[in-house]
């Protein structure tokens, strides 16, 4: 699992770099039809001849601290053609900009693309900045999103950087229907640097037919329903009667990172399985629905071993799940390296494939590498990696897909997307359409779990990404209208950065009872409401210097985290089917996904679900707020239960390490804290949950 973010992608440009479809590419001939009569840009060539800082049709931007008119300026000295150009000067420990004046802003179009091209040079070497800034308004000032954001490599030499930015694919018009231009001298505010920028020019033309992507805020989208109104207190009414739609168990997943990985287990680098027993009882005791293992054609990592043939890490794989206890055919198999600077022929797929079937295996599932995005994060520009750009990645899913497909019909296709980024994942999702069967879009929380409060992370993000993962599927129920295709996210968890920038495997709060609150709503939803097909969280094996994700830790296998504890007991407790209820609850009010929308939901969610028996019913809730106990009443008709069973999961320390020697503090016995009564054939529970908790409760048949 690498480093994940949802930041800008900044893009480092030359003369000579060609990117046919990264962020903002960069066009790499120049168009016949660029005329200067067709400039979008007022003053592109500061050919105006006036005494104005900054230039007529240029306007400083940024915080008001550093907007110094003298800095912003028209050149006659230095100049690439012309009279003039527009100097740029950036003093050390600022931040000003200059942008193309919003009075004049593109007004884009639906299904036009637009080529940016300008020259530049600086008075030394430096990094500075290009933007093109999205507004929904102008008057006033409502941001939307901007398509690009890209650092350029100066030097003393006039060079010239293109670009070409997609309507739909890298904004959509209906909220960018302002775009203007922005240069900044240096990106870094501690370097001093002086920028020149001469003949910017902005050409616009028409996407081919049918290259529009679906803009996702158009799409009708009901929200996921909380079956819940508001009220003082958690007030339930359901009837055992109303049950029998299936209850999503395979939502309750965990994935492995790799067969060797950075643990050097479950196996070492020979291939020998050495996972102590200790550890592999209790992952069998967690009683796995789903997992999945990616960099199975890369193994071992290693690089003093002779890699392994794909036979022999098929075989591997497969032992791995008669340990454990699961099904083949619920894990879900990546071949491919996980840093994705590797990818493997479809031929190799194919043979994967059938060697799996001729051993009887029964792989079902196969996910086209893991986040084959990374390297954009990593490499500035996208280039180099197996995936250059969205459209190489396109190419090898349809001709794996294609590999596997004829060696087994029945097989499914995963698509890896970021569903951040357009480019990555709309495009893809069009653009891939009839190749894959599910696709797999890694819904972390990124929120930062140290700056927002405990009710943000654990309610008010996991109701953004609720619907985002709507969204998701609202794009691929259109992009692939005659055939079922579903989502199933291999990767999950709190992904928030520690407090002095650590990564998130060294965040105590991704796994303590933060992490755990977060996963546990999140659970309930994915069981009851079915956003998706199933979800398997990051991640089971790890480091006890690493608590961020970690299930359990291969250096004290005694010990278990607040998250294994989380999974234990929430595996346990979804039965067969989901029991219908309504009812009150407090509400929360939280922050939307765009500008100053918000969203509303209950502070307290809740699961119930009963065996296929009915039997027995089983209920989960979970307290979202850090500071308020909800009083509760939970009425079952048609079912006269007594209390079975009633844990607690809380813990009072937002910085506790989550790694515990013993569960006693963290999982209470609350028994004795709710009131069961029987009348007129239907069960009432009474008790109170506390703040910032997960409660378990199992209710049997008393005859």
């Amino acid at each position: 699992m690498l480093l994940k973010s949802f930041l800008s992608i900044l893009l480092v440009v030359t003369l000579v770099l060609k990117v046919p479809s990264g962020a903002g590419r960069l066009v790499a001939s120049e168009s016949p039809a660029v005329t200067a009569s067709r400039n979008l840009i007022v003053n592109g060539d500061l050919e105006r001849d006036e005494d104005r800082k900054p230039p007529f049709g240029w306007v400083m931007w940024g915080a008001q601290q550093y907007k110094n008119p003298e800095y912003y300026q028209r050149d006659t000295q230095i100049r690439r053609s012309g009279k003039a150009s527009l100097r740029i000067f950036h003093p050390k420990d600022t931040a000003g900009y200059i942008v193309t004046d919003p009075e004049s802003a593109i007004r884009p179009e639906p299904g036009m693309a637009y080529e940016i091209s300008f020259f530049a040079r600086a008075d030394r070497p430096c990094q500075g900045r290009f933007m093109v800034i999205g507004y929904q308004s102008i008057r006033p000032f409502i941001d939307a999103e901007s398509p690009l954001n890209a650092a350029i490599s100066l030097d003393t030499q006039w060079r010239q950087y293109r670009f070409e930015i997609r309507e739909s694919v890298d904004f959509f018009a209906e909220s960018s229907r302002y775009l203007i231009l922005g240069f900044q001298a240096a990106g870094d505010p501690r370097v001093e640097c002086t920028m020149w920028v001469d003949d910017v020019v902005v050409i616009p033309r028409r996407m081919p037919a049918g290259a529009r992507l679906i803009n996702p805020a158009t799409l009708s989208i009901t929200p996921l329903p909380h079956r819940l109104t508001p009220g003082a207190s958690l007030d339930v009414a359901a009837d055992l009667r109303q049950s029998g739609r299936p209850a999503l168990k395979t939502a309750c997943g965990l994935s492995f990172h790799r067969l060797v990985g950075f643990t050097g287990f479950p196996f070492d680098a020979k291939g020998e399985y050495n996972l102590p027993g200790e550890l592999e009882m209790a992952i069998r005791e967690l009683r796995l629905p789903l997992s999945r293992v990616y960099g199975v054609g890369h193994e071992p990592p290693q690089k003093d071993q002779p890699p392994w043939s794909i036979e022999m890490a098929i075989d591997r794989l497969a032992l791995l799940c008669r340990r454990i206890n699961l099904p083949y055919e619920m894990m879900v198999v990546e071949l491919e390296e996980q840093s994705a600077n590797r990818k493997l022929p479809p031929e190799t797929w194919a043979q994967a494939v059938r060697y799996a079937r001729s051993k009887g295996y029964g792989f079902r599932y196969w996910e086209v590498s893991n986040e084959p995005y990374s390297q954009t994060f990593s490499n500035s520009v996208g280039m180099g990696g197996a995936f250059p750009t969205s459209d190489d990645y396109i190419a090898h899913v349809k001709a794996v897909s294609a590999a596997i497909r004829k060696v087994d019909p029945t097989a499914q296709v995963g698509v890896a997307i970021h569903i951040g980024r357009p480019r990555w994942g709309n495009y893809i999702l069009k653009n891939a359409a009839g190749s894959y069967d599910f696709a797999v879009a890694h819904y972390y929380g990124f929120e930062n779990a140290y700056k927002s409060s405990f009710e943000e992370l654990v309610l008010g993000q996991n109701y953004r990404v609720l619907y985002r993962i709507q969204q998701t599927q609202a794009l691929l129920n259109a992009y692939n209208p005659n055939r079922r295709v579903y989502q199933l996210d291999t990767e999950w968890g709190m992904h928030s950065s520690g407090p002095n920038g650590e990564r998130p495997d060294y965040a105590n709060r991704n796994g303590n009872i933060i992490g755990v609150l977060h996963r546990a709503i999140r659970m309930i939803y994915y069981v009851r409401e079915q956003p998706l097909a199933g979800a398997s969280g990051w991640q089971m094996l790890g480091h006890s210097r690493g608590l961020g994700f970690d299930i359990l830790v291969t250096d004290q296998p005694s010990a278990r985290t607040m998250l294994y504890w989380l999974y234990y007991h929430f595996i346990r407790h979804v039965g067969d089917s989901v029991v219908e209820f309504q009812g009150t609850a407090p509400f929360v009010t939280m922050r939307g996904l765009v500008g100053d929308q918000q969203i509303e939901g209950p502070m307290t969610p809740l699961l119930l679900t009963t065996d296929a028996q009915k039997r027995q019913v089983f209920c989960v809730l979970a307290n979202g707020s850090w500071t308020q106990e909800v009083p509760c009443r939970l009425l079952i008709k048609n079912f006269q239960g007594r209390l079975a069973f009633a844990k607690l999961l809380s813990d009072d320390d937002l910085d506790r390490s989550p790694l515990l020697t013993s569960p006693d503090n963290f999982v209470r016995d609350v028994s004795k804290n709710w009131n069961v009564e029987i009348d007129s054939g239907a069960t009432q529970v009474r008790g109170t949950l506390p703040a910032h908790s997960v409660l378990f409760l199992t209710l049997e048949q008393s005859r």
